[in-house]
C-alpha cells in the first residue's frame, strides 16, 4: 500500500509528538532511521526501542482514549489480553510483529479498525516506549532531498535475487523484492510480507539477511558465473577462502549486513561491481540470502514483491 502524498506522522507512543515521517517510496520501513534523532530520543528513556508499533482505533478520526485498540478482538472489540496485541509484545514470553506502513493498515482493515489519530498512551502491549504508526498527514513539508551519492538507489530501484536461484537472460524469475529510493537503510527482507514468508518456508536455514556479493562485470548479456566474487582477493581476483568473503559467513559468526550503498562501495573497493546475477553455488552459503544486485527492479514502484498471479 502506498504512503500518500501528505505523508504519514509516526507518533511518540508515550507522549504523542511527531517523531518523524514516511513518505512515498519509504513504504518498505519499518523502524525509527538511525541517526542523532533516534539516539536523542532513545536517550531520552533508556527502555525506548526504535520499531514502530501498529495500533488501530474505533476511527481514524477519534481522540477519544477509550476509542484506542493496542489490543483486540477479531471484530475490534477491546481486549486486555496481551495474546491480542496488533503488534504483539516484546519479551514476557511474546514476540513484536515488525510491520511497515501498509501491513498496519490491512491489520486494523482485518478487524473492522483502523490507524490512530492518537498516540493511545497507557493503552497497553508495551507500545508506549515504541514509535507508533498514525494516520495523520505529516505536520511539516520534507525536507529538500540531498545531493545525489554514487550508491544512492535509483529511480528504477534495485531487484534484490534469491543467492539460489538461476539467472537467465531476460528472465525476473530470481527477483525476491526490491528497494527503491528511500529505502536506503534497509539490510534484509520482511519477514512477514507473503512473498518472503513462503522463500523461508522453502528451505528453514534461509536468512532475511541481504548478502554483499561482487562481480568483474554487471553486464547481464552474456551472464558469466566465472565474473562472481562472493569470495575475493584485495584486487578482484578469486579466493577460495572462506575468510575472503564478501559479506562474511552466518555459519562463523561473521557475516557483516550492509545497506545497498554500502556494498557497493565494498565492491568498488575491490575494483569490482555488484552483480547482474545471483552467482548461485558460488560460496559463502549466500545460495540461503537474499543478495544484492546491479539490476532494475523489474516492476513499477511501488511495486515491492512479485505481482500476485
Amino acid at each position: 500500500m502506498p504512503i500518500p502524498e501528505s505523508g504519514i506522522a509516526i507518533l511518540d507512543g508515550r507522549y504523542g509528538d511527531t517523531l518523524f515521517c514516511l513518505w512515498p517510496g519509504q513504504e518498505n520501513v519499518t523502524s525509527f532511521p538511525e541517526g542523532d534523532d533516534w539516539q536523542d530520543w532513545s536517550n531520552g528513556w533508556s527502555v525506548r526501542e526504535p520499531e514502530i508499533a501498529a495500533q488501530c482505533c474505533t476511527t481514524s478520526t477519534t481522540t477519544d482514549p477509550d476509542d484506542c485498540r493496542r489490543r483486540s478482538g477479531p471484530n475490534g472489540q477491546f481486549s486486555d489480553l496481551n495474546a491480542d496485541c496488533i503488534a504483539g509484545v516484546q519479551g514476557a514470553g511474546y514476540e513484536f510483529v515488525e510491520m511497515t506502513y501498509g501491513q498496519a493498515v490491512t491489520a486494523c482493515a482485518n478487524k473492522g479498525l483502523a490507524l490512530c489519530s492518537q498516540s493511545c498512551v497507557g493503552k497497553g502491549c508495551g507500545y508506549n516506549k515504541n514509535p507508533v504508526f498514525s494516520a495523520l498527514p505529516c505536520p511539516s513539508p520534507p525536507s529538500p532531498p540531498k545531493a545525489p551519492s554514487l550508491s544512492a538507489i535509483p529511480e528504477s530501484g534495485i531487484a534484490i535475487l534469491d543467492g539460489n536461484a538461476l539467472t537467465t537472460v531476460g528472465a525476473t524469475t530470481d527477483t525476491l523484492f526490491c528497494l527503491w529510493p528511500g529505502d536506503d537503510n534497509v539490510t534484509k527482507a520482511n519477514g512477514t510480507a507473503t512473498a518472503i514468508a513462503a522463500w523461508l518456508a522453502g528451505d528453514s536455514r534461509r536468512q532475511v539477511e541481504i548478502a554483499a556479493q561482487c562481480c568483474k562485470s554487471n553486464s547481464v548479456n552474456p551472464i558469466d558465473s566465472d565474473d562472481c566474487r562472493r569470495r575475493s582477493g584485495p584486487n578482484g581476483d578469486q579466493s577460495t577462502s572462506n575468510a575472503d568473503c564478501i559479506a562474511g559467513m552466518t555459519k562463523f559468526g561473521s557475516f557483516k549486513v550492509m545497506t545497498y550503498e554500502e556494498a557497493v562501495k565494498l565492491c568498488d573497493d575491490y575494483n569490482l561491481e555488484l552483480c547482474s546475477q545471483t552467482c548461485s553455488g558460488k560460496g559463502c552459503q549466500y545460495n540461503l540470502n537474499p543478495v544484492y544486485s546491479a539490476r532494475a527492479c523489474p516492476w513499477d514502484w511501488p511495486q515491492s514483491f512479485p505481482p500476485v498471479v
